[in-house]
């Protein structure tokens, strides 16, 4: 226990180190990547909760956002949309938009240095919550393999996504992948609406 604790604090403390290097270095840009890297790792590492709000949860999207695009620098932009404020308080799985970021800035821009749009939105239907994140990159073609286990690394996170909201909630739940090459993709993830009392009574009950 005393060795779990002290791992993330020694590298806490060695990030905000060397953030504090790179703002006296008037390097802003390393400084606030390491501080995005920082709040993200935190929330993850820290936070051993399963469920998280769905504005953590776009917290630390945006976090994540914020380091790609130190990498992937004018590739993309991203804008989030909730269309009811009370659905950020909604419960969801923790990091179940990363995995499709991720996909979506490594094989979805562009090569020709134009810049591909990302949009995530938010929103309540029949009772349910559904989160998109949509493009308009390359897109490809997908094939019924697209959710399975592959052996192909960037393929493992976004079946794990589809897996565990499914292991979680049943299979009428999970992840839709609409694309097409040329005409960018569509990831739609379908959860049950989740509040902090309900995952209380849910726990209880099993």
């Amino acid at each position: 226990m005393l060795q779990y604790q002290l791992n993330p604090h020694f590298l806490f403390n060695t990030l905000n180190s060397l953030r504090f290097v790179a703002a006296m270095h008037k390097d802003q840009i390393v400084s606030d990547g390491i501080q995005a890297l920082s709040s993200l790792l935190q929330n993850t590492l820290t936070n051993k909760n399963e469920y998280i709000t769905i504005k953590e949860e776009l917290e630390n999207l945006e976090n994540y956002f914020f380091i790609l695009r130190i990498r992937y620098a004018g590739s993309f932009e991203y804008s989030f949309h909730v269309e009811d404020d009370e659905l950020l308080s909604c419960l969801v799985p923790k990091l179940i938009l990363q995995p499709l970021a991720e996909n979506s800035v490594m094989h979805g821009s562009s090569d020709d240095g134009s810049v591909m749009e990302i949009l995530i939105t938010v929103w309540e239907e029949d009772g349910h919550i559904v989160m998109e994140l949509k493009d308009d990159g390359k897109g490809f073609e997908v094939t019924p393999e697209a959710l399975e286990p592959h052996k192909e690394r960037k393929k493992i996170g976004v079946s794990n996504v589809n897996d565990r909201i499914q292991l979680n909630f049943g299979k009428e739940y999970g992840l839709q992948i609409n694309s097409h090459p040329g005409e960018g993709t569509t990831c739609t993830l379908t959860l049950p609406m989740l509040f902090a009392e309900t995952l209380t009574e849910r726990t209880t009950n099993v």
